[in-house]
C-alpha cells in the first residue's frame, strides 16, 4: 500500500515537472528542473527495485514496467543518462554536460542491507 501511495505522489510530482515547458526555463531553473527531474528518476529506480527485486538494466524499463508513462528529456532536449553497477547506479543530464559547464547527477549507492541510499544531486564543473 505505501509502495502504491508513493507511486501516485511521486507520479503527480514529475507530471507537474513535465508540463514546465522546457523551452521557456532558462538558466538557474533549467538546472533546477534537471535537479529535480534525476532525483525522481532515482526514486522510480529504485521503486523499480523494491517492486521486481532487481534494478533496470536501463531507463526505459521503468516505462516499459508501468512506473512512469515516458521518460523526459532534459531541458536542452537530450535524454537522461543511467549507467548501473552491483555497486549502485547514476542518472545523469546530458545537455547539462553538452550545453553547459556544469554536470547534473543523482548518485545512488547500495548499503550494507541491499537498500539504496540516495545522495543529494550533485551539481559541478566540467
Amino acid at each position: 500500500m505505501k509502495v502504491k501511495i508513493a507511486l501516485v505522489i511521486l507520479s503527480i510530482i514529475i507530471a507537474v515537472v513535465l508540463i514546465i515547458p522546457a523551452n521557456i526555463v532558462c538558466g538557474n531553473q533549467k538546472r533546477l528542473k534537471v535537479q529535480v527531474e534525476v532525483d525522481l528518476l532515482s526514486d522510480f529506480v529504485i521503486l523499480h527495485y523494491q517492486k521486481k527485486g532487481y534494478m533496470p538494466s536501463k531507463l526505459s524499463d521503468i516505462v516499459s514496467e508501468e512506473i512512469i508513462l515516458r521518460l523526459p528529456d532534459d531541458p536542452w532536449g537530450y535524454a537522461y543518462q543511467y549507467a548501473v553497477s552491483e555497486y549502485g547506479f547514476v542518472i545523469w543530464s546530458t545537455g547539462s554536460v553538452r550545453e553547459t559547464d556544469l554536470s547534473i547527477s543523482s548518485v545512488n549507492a547500495k548499503n550494507k542491507e541491499g537498500k539504496y541510499d540516495t545522495f543529494k544531486t550533485f551539481v559541478g564543473n566540467r
